[in-house]
């Protein structure tokens, strides 16, 4: 029985890293040390995508203001700010991010927040779209793909 919950508990443990450290370790942390660590997981995390659409959403998780454990309920203006451009033809746009409260038999009740930038216009051939993410602080955090669109 002492090992089942030794494993529990490794396990919870290594979820909930796993649920702050989300995001790709391609970041520079700038001199201040204030960044956040997030990044773009939809369509992909691979950092590359092709599509023959016309426009793309793009998400992905964010940490949640305060840590994820709460006992009451989450806030769901998280505060950040989420912009995102288009390094080949120059066009910028705005996002949301929003938190939710989950629950779950392992973790409890809990908060993830999530972000998301939807109706990115598409130009054919190569998107280099890079999301800021900024919180109330000023703290930002920048993730970036490549969006091919295909004819």
């Amino acid at each position: 029985m002492r090992s089942a919950r030794l494993i529990l508990s490794c396990a919870v443990i290594s979820g909930l890293i796993m649920l702050i450290s989300c995001g790709d370790d391609d970041y520079d942390v700038p001199d201040s040390g204030c960044w956040i660590n997030f990044g773009i997981d939809t369509p992909t995390y691979e950092g590359i995508w092709e599509t023959q659409e016309s426009s793309i959403d793009l998400g992905g998780l964010v940490p949640t203001p305060g840590g994820i454990l709460y006992s009451s309920d989450c806030p769901y203006d998280p505060g950040y700010t989420i912009t995102w451009h288009n390094a080949d033809n120059g066009e910028s746009g705005t996002g949301g991010a929003w938190t939710i409260q989950e629950i779950s038999l392992f973790f409890g009740s809990y908060c993830h927040t999530e972000w998301m930038a939807v109706n990115i216009p598409l130009e054919s051939g190569d998107n280099h779209l890079t999301v800021t993410v900024q919180d109330e602080q000023g703290c930002t955090g920048q993730d970036s793909i490549l969006i091919r669109r295909l004819p």
